[in-house]
């Protein structure tokens, strides 16, 4: 049987296993002792990673935990994690999660003893939905490699959870510093009794995000108490922190948690210096007031912010202060008064390079906002999203003046009141990469049929760079302009959602128009008159012969 396997080469023989799934190779080492001694060596690709769960892995054998040895990352869901962990104990895990513990025969700990054995070469351990107490300063000195941790509460049985959440307070002279450099928790209440004795333990600290739902437990009491100033003292490699207190997260908030967790495995992280360099805070008013003072105090470092549901009172307290490396902001669901927002543009828009505003208030306050942002000459990337119930608005934005800006890459208007002439006048961006025009109303309808054709006219008349246009809910579209839009030479993707005027005759003039390379594409969603909803390219083989149109599925 050995021979079968040595006489071919050996990337064949690799890829060959590659293409079997962990069990097939269990059965295959059952076949004779050779083939047990040399099938999980030529597998390791199929080991690194196993996934545990209530259907999976209810028996093992000798031939199994012979493989065990392979594996780098480890994932148990639903299950009693003691018993499933004391079968990975020689395991050289690096990876290891526990989604939805099961303690019905354990105790926590029981799990933390049960994780120590991979102390070794265990440096990333993420615990989601756990429903019970954890001592986490426990867990860090029995995890003395652990350099991510991410441990989040299962929310539909948090009322089981004691006052406190299982922080213990140890005495500072047997501390034990830990390598810890990025910390994700969720519902951090008291500083110094839980978050305290945390960050004393973790003086390579990185990267910070909390999440504390008031709403998961409606008849208790929590404050937000954590004392960012502190934390900073504590942890002075501190770079970035995420406060999220809502019940929905903003979506690229957790993306940029995630960007900065690969941030700091690959090792890309800069530790110069001093000073927080991204902050992201999703919550209301009061506790925003509570971490101002941070704001304030790294104001010469911050070069990232985010804030939501930001209120007029604080807000005001900002204006007038200088960012002096911000550049990048974002502003969701925030009640600013023109005044103070004219006053902040004024000393920071000068550095600011991306500009992402989600604003509650009158479209009527919008204009002297919008000529503000007109005067920021080194702006890459801007959203405008008004979130108010008003819509429609007769006065002039002024938004045709953004073309000015030699440096605008991506330009996105959502709810956002825009007439024929603005528009129009965006045609003359020769920096303009990317356009989206999304009306969350059915009854916005600020361009005419005519600012449509117009503004396809222009584009294709002059020396324009655009090569990504999303419409959405503007239902003024129609085959008319979508043939001329055929005709602007950079424009390679469109995408309509949301229209009621557009047809099958339309799609296909986009398509078979100025396109002999084949790479245009149009995205159609919500069209009741388009025969197929998704994504339509035209076919590259049969493009010069007979046009044809090639339906393609998102």
């Amino acid at each position: 049987m050995l021979q079968f396997i040595t006489r071919f080469p050996a990337e064949i023989t690799l890829e060959i296993v590659s293409y079997l799934d962990q069990f097939d190779c269990v059965e295959l080492m059952c076949v004779c002792h050779n083939w047990h001694n040399i099938i999980p060596t030529l597998a390791l690709r199929v080991w690194n990673h196993v996934y545990v769960s209530r259907t999976s892995w209810n028996k093992t054998n000798s031939c199994m935990i012979r493989c065990l040895s392979y594996v780098q990352h480890l994932t148990i869901e639903n299950r009693d994690s003691v018993p499933i962990l004391s079968k990975f104990r020689k395991s050289a895990i690096s990876w290891l999660e526990i989604k939805s513990h099961d303690p019905s025969l354990t105790t926590d700990l029981q799990l933390v003893s049960s994780i120590k054995p991979l102390a070794a070469t265990l440096t990333e351990l993420d615990i989601t939905d756990h429903p019970s107490n954890l001592s986490l300063v426990d867990l860090l000195e029995a995890l003395p490699n652990l350099t991510h941790l991410t441990f989040l509460f299962d929310a539909k049985r948090f009322k089981q959870l004691p006052p406190t959440l299982g922080y213990t307070k140890e005495d500072d002279k047997q501390l034990i510093c830990s390598k810890l450099v990025y910390l994700h928790l969720d519902n951090a209440y008291n500083f110094e009794l839980e978050m305290a004795p945390l960050f004393r333990r973790c003086p390579q600290l990185v990267s910070l995000l909390l999440s504390t739902q008031f709403e998961r437990v409606p008849d208790r009491t929590f404050e937000f108490s954590i004392d960012l100033c502190r934390a900073t003292k504590l942890c002075p490699l501190l770079r970035y922190i995420m406060l999220n207190q809502g019940k929905y997260a903003v979506q690229e908030d957790h993306a940029r948690g995630d960007f900065w967790k690969q941030m700091s495995k690959e090792g890309s992280v800069d530790k110069d210096g001093q000073g927080i360099r991204e902050f992201i805070f999703y919550g209301d008013e009061f506790n925003f007031n509570k971490v101002l003072p941070t704001l304030l105090d790294q104001r010469h470092t911050l070069e990232y912010v985010s804030l939501s549901s930001v209120d007029e009172n604080p807000w005001t307290l900002l204006a007038d202060i200088h960012f002096e490396r911000l550049r990048t902001l974002n502003m969701w669901y925030a009640k600013v008064e023109e005044q103070a927002w004219n006053r902040f543009l004024t000393t920071n828009g000068k550095h600011l390079e991306r500009l992402d505003l989600s604003l509650v208030t009158n479209p009527k306050h919008l204009p002297p906002i919008v000529k503000a942002i007109n005067s920021m000459e080194n702006l890459k990337q801007l959203r405008l999203f008004n979130s108010s119930r008003f819509c429609n608005y007769p006065d002039e934005f002024n938004l045709g003046a953004l073309s000015r800006n030699p440096e605008l890459r991506i330009l996105d208007l959502s709810n956002v009141c825009v007439l024929d002439q603005e528009i129009i006048g965006l045609c003359h961006s020769q920096s303009l990469l990317e356009l989206s025009v999304l009306m969350n109303h059915d009854h916005c309808t600020c361009i005419t049929v005519d600012g449509f054709l117009g503004f396809a006219d222009k584009l294709k008349d002059v020396n324009t760079s655009i090569c990504f246009i999303w419409f959405e809910n503007c239902h003024n579209i129609t085959d008319a302009c979508l043939e001329r839009l055929a005709y602007v030479e950079s424009l390679i993707t469109l995408s309509i959602y949301g229209n009621r005027r557009i047809t099958d005759e339309g799609v296909r003039s986009f398509l078979n128009v100025n396109n002999d390379d084949g790479k245009k594409s149009i995205e159609v969603h919500d069209c009741p008159e388009v025969s197929r909803q998704g994504l339509w390219t035209i076919d590259d083989d049969e493009s010069d012969e007979s046009s044809s149109v090639e339906y393609t599925s998102c």
